[in-house]
């Protein structure tokens, strides 16, 4: 374990002083949990501290009493998601509280200010300074050719004023503080768009150009000196532009021809994105069943629902819904996966008094209950990170019952010494489970708060956005909607079921792997730094029959960002049984 210096140890009443300030104000999450990792780092949280636990479980307590806040998108992300280019909602001094897609895939890394910005140095300082004058007199609408990331022709930046964005009387003052919408709008029409503008205003060709110029802030006299003609007839084009689009000079030009093409490329949006979810629709189905101790199951089928049956047992945090382009390839394949939710996820009940060893043995005996119900004799086990702890444990118990055994981006192999290595915030999460259990009742609790308070990405950037290769597949809109919904499939009952999984991320199951029946498949990320490539490897030298297939520039996300590989690991695997089955 890491030393601490003195200087940075907190007391005791930095930690309670940060604890209830989570309580009261979600978005204080990460404070918190700083302050705990030094806490923890410095050794001062000894398990026989009353006090200290008293205070976390009165703070659990106040949650549990405050009850849980209806999930809700928050404002500024619901007014940036639908805009066309990158866009952004920033305070006066520039930093960032939201972003939309085009905006995260635009930058390398996701940027917290617009400092962060490739925005030309003097169009930044002039919007500074309209974002200053702006609060109180100044113009509604803040316009300049410019472009963020790229080149300032074709393009420009748009900046507007909010309405405050506190909703709720719970929600910090600072909320009032004013807000700005900023974001880019590309000028440089295409084909579709630029035959509707023609059409709506009755322009010519050249007289289009000549808008798209003037909106770029070239001059007349470059125009002419372009179009290789008299700047007379650039004049004269200028007044016939500004005469059918009915405006009075430049700027009201450049307003236009933004909010055109802007509208356009939103309408364009809108029309197009439900088409992936209708079809996935057809292709998926809840179910839900009695278990034999009274306990009601909640499982998801996706893909070809007639078709070879893969049981899929979830992550801690990720839960059971797999993206839209891999449900269909799924179908294609004729893969019927089916995704049970564990005792306290999703829908299914707790099991109150499984805990360890009789959480797997339990939910192992509720698979094969699934499996029964549904008259399945065997089936591919497929476990998903965490699950495949679960997925070992189902082939260990049941291996009749076992067609073919996968794991994704785990093994269910441990060494104490890997604990300083991990993540920032997993390595904390760890440590709190390993010797300071009693706070983690609370921390996992005060997680589930901050997803209700809407701040998603700030729990999952703390998770993630230090590991390239899970940055860089958060990025995709197919992987962070997957994340999304798995995060809201994991805190549907609260925070039980998943604080009951900590424990397995720190214990060793490798040699009862030798038991196996089955070879056990582990598809594993090069870039996984959670569970690092050379884990898999050790698990498989203690465990012989195990087989390795590692993907290049993977991580964590592997089965949202590479499900091409899952699919095909688990089509041959199914496809190798059946053979075996012929001979």
């Amino acid at each position: 374990m890491s030393v601490v210096p003195d200087d940075e140890k907190p007391d005791k009443d930095m930690l309670v002083r940060s604890l209830y300030a989570a309580t009261l104000a979600p978005e204080n999450y990460d404070t918190l949990m700083d302050t705990i990792e030094l806490f923890v780092g410095a050794g001062k949280t000894d398990p026989t501290d009353l006090a200290l636990e008293n205070h976390f479980q009165t703070a659990l307590n106040i949650l549990n009493r405050m009850g849980r806040r209806r999930r809700e998108q928050k404002r500024e992300d619901a007014v940036v998601q639908n805009a066309p280019g990158p866009t952004y909602v920033v305070n006066p001094c520039g930093r960032i509280s939201a972003m939309n897609a085009p905006a995260k895939a635009s930058s390398p890394c996701i940027p917290s200010k617009l400092h962060d910005l490739n925005i030309e140095s003097d169009v930044l300082a002039r919007l500074f300074t309209w974002m200053e004058n702006g609060i109180e007199n100044s113009a509604d609408l803040f316009i300049e050719p410019a472009m963020i990331g790229k080149p300032a022709q074709s393009s420009c930046l748009i900046a507007r004023r909010l309405a405050p964005l506190k909703t709720t009387v719970e929600e910090s003052d600072v909320r009032l503080a004013p807000h700005f919408f900023v974001t880019t709008v590309e000028l440089r029409l295409d084909t579709q768009r630029a035959q509707q503008f023609l059409s709506a205003y009755d322009m010519t060709d050249a007289e289009m150009d000549v808008a798209i110029d003037l909106a770029n802030g070239v001059s007349p006299a470059d125009i002419a000196l372009k179009r290789e003609t008299s700047i007379n007839t650039v004049r004269a084009q200028i007044k016939a532009v500004l005469r059918k689009t009915n405006t009075t000079g430049v700027s009201d030009l450049v307003r236009l021809i933004c909010g055109f093409s802007a509208g356009f490329a939103a309408a364009i949006n809108a029309s197009q994105a439900p088409v992936s979810t209708g079809v996935t629709s057809d292709l998926k189905r809840r179910r839900m069943m009695t278990l034999s101790d009274g306990r009601q199951l909640f499982w998801l089928e996706q893909g070809d629902l007639t078709g070879v049956p893969v049981i899929c047992i979830h992550n801690m945090l990720y839960g059971v819904e797999w993206p839209d382009d891999a449900v269909e390839a799924a179908a294609r394949k004729n893969l019927r996966i089916i995704s049970p939710s564990r005792p306290g996820f999703g829908a299914s009940e707790l099991a109150p008094a499984a805990y360890g060893e009789d959480l797997l043995d339990t939910v192992a005996n509720d698979i094969r209950q699934l499996m029964d119900h549904l008259g399945l004799g065997r089936a591919v086990i497929m476990g998903h990170v965490m699950g495949s702890v679960y997925a070992m444990r189902f082939a260990l118990l049941y291996p009749s019952r076992v067609t073919a055994l996968l794991g994704v981006s785990h093994a269910p192999v441990w060494r104490e010494e890997w604990l300083d290595e991990l993540p920032k915030r997993q390595r904390l999460i760890a440590r709190i489970t390993r010797h300071a259990p009693q706070l983690l009742p609370y921390v996992t609790r005060a997680g589930v708060a901050l997803l209700d308070a809407g701040y998603l990405e700030q729990f999952v950037n703390a998770l993630h956005k230090d590991i390239p290769a899970d940055a860089r597949a958060l990025k995709r809109k197919p992987v962070f909607e997957a994340v999304a919904k798995g995060l809201e499939h994991t805190t549907q009952q609260g925070s039980e079921g998943f604080r009951r999984d900590c424990l397995f991320t720190l214990t060793d199951y490798s040699t009862s792997a030798r038991a196996l029946e089955h070879t056990f498949h582990i598809i594993h990320g090069d870039g996984d730094e959670l569970v690092p490539l050379r884990n898999v490897e050790l698990f498989a030298e203690i465990a012989p029959a195990t087989r390795i297939t590692r993907v290049k520039g993977a991580g964590q996300f592997l089965l949202f960002s590479h499900w091409q590989v899952v699919l095909n690991a688990i089509s041959d695997a199914a496809n190798s049984a059946n053979l075996k089955s012929l001979a």
